[in-house]
């Protein structure tokens, strides 16, 4: 990704907007497109077929996704082999730059409010600089515990071997660290990877003449996995569907990336889905595609929630289904980690399997009131807490 030149336009199958001057190095688990799939197909017949299937809430092969039903489990069974020890520092290097990012840090201390612990969150910023001020001042609070924000691991990699060196377990969320038994890895690779095949799946039960447009942050690092995640699983479960990526910079986030999508949209007219990486990226963009004439032609998709796009949801106008990269979820497994390596208990890694999938869509969020917050489990906090052998 770092390498490639920048360019305005089309470039081949991917449609890259200028990059951020610096390195960007947050990283939240959603997707990004590299590439796209290099088939067509009859585009014409598209721009119908996801304004009424999509509209009507799927297909009936639906009943055969199992990620359109809830989960019920945390994905750790397992309870610790002793008790939590209390007194310990926890600091997360937190990803600040956008609703989504910050959203992390008040399950983060709920959980450690609950086990006794001390919980720091130390923005990183977007540049190596600011990344590398945020890990300095967490050696420098001796923590007990530190969660990294799965950037690029090379811009902290020196920071990660000295607390290895020092004892003091590192998990990632959306980064591995293969080979060293100190770090570990939350909703990463395995996550990602069955997190997007699922999106691709979903839009193939819908649409088979889906034309998707991917929008993505520039410099994200774990996001290439995700992204050729789900090309590949849309080139096996949708033969006439394509995909095109639309690599936009952060900063345009919350400004002018509505109007970046609809340029992109009225030079390619047959585009019929857009793909958001995460859910911030649709502020604004309602108004845009209804100035722009596009209701009833587009539908969205997004990895992860937010109150702002599950209303949204409900409404059912454009957005047609949202991931749920649960970030109170993700932050308590964190803390789950981090409590079995205190207690000589074998950690619960992400295998990917074991992360609890939804796809949250109009027909099965009925009864919910998604103008609030909607947890991925729905007893998450209960269930972790019997593991932990504590209450609130």
């Amino acid at each position: 990704m770092s390498g490639r030149p920048r360019v305005v336009g089309r470039l081949g199958h991917t449609r890259l907007w200028s990059r951020l001057t610096s390195i960007v190095i947050v990283s939240l688990a959603g997707v990004l497109a590299l590439a796209a799939c290099s088939s067509s197909s009859s585009q014409s017949q598209s721009n119908s077929g996801a304004s009424s299937s999509a509209a009507a809430g799927g297909s009936t092969s639906q009943g055969a996704l199992p990620f359109l039903e809830r989960p019920s489990s945390v994905g750790v069974t397992a309870p610790l082999n002793g008790p939590v020890p209390k007194g310990k520092t926890i600091v997360w290097i937190n990803c600040d730059y956008s609703p989504a990012c910050v959203s992390f840090d008040a399950p983060g201390f709920a959980a450690a409010k609950l086990l006794g612990w001390h919980f720091v969150s130390i923005p990183g910023g977007e540049t190596p600089q600011s990344l590398a001020q945020a890990w300095t001042r967490a050696i420098s609070l001796h923590p007990d515990g530190v969660i990294a924000n799965g950037t690029d691991e090379t811009l902290y990699a020196k920071y990660v071997n000295q607390l290895a060196a020092a004892h003091v377990p590192v998990v990632s969320i959306g980064q591995a660290f293969p080979g060293n038994a100190t770090l570990g890895e939350i909703a990463g690779e395995p996550f990602l990877e069955i997190q997007a095949a699922d999106q691709a799946k979903y839009i193939a039960s819908v649409d088979p003449h889906a034309n998707v447009l991917f929008v993505a942050g520039a410099g994200y690092s774990v996001n290439e996995l995700s992204q050729v995640a789900f090309e590949h699983a849309l080139k096996a479960d949708c033969a006439g569907c394509t995909e095109d990526a639309l690599n936009v910079p952060l900063t345009s986030v919350g400004t002018n990336l509505p109007s970046l999508i609809v340029s992109d949209l009225q030079s390619h007219p047959n585009t019929n889905w857009v793909n958001l990486a995460f859910a911030d990226m649709d502020l604004g963009l309602t108004g845009a595609l209804n100035a722009g004439g596009y209701a009833g032609k587009i539908s969205v998709i997004t990895a992860d929630p937010d109150t702002a796009i599950d209303s949204e949801l409900a409404s059912g106008q454009y957005v047609k289904a949202v991931g749920q990269y649960s970030q109170p979820y993700i932050m308590w497994r964190a803390f789950d980690w981090f409590a079995r390596k205190f207690t000589g208990t074998p950690v619960a890694d992400d295998v990917g399997t074991s992360m609890p999938q939804w796809i949250m869509t109009k027909s099965n969020t009925q009864g919910i009131d998604l103008s609030q917050p909607v947890a991925l489990v729905p007893d998450y906090q209960a269930q972790f807490e019997k593991l932990w052998g504590v209450q609130q």
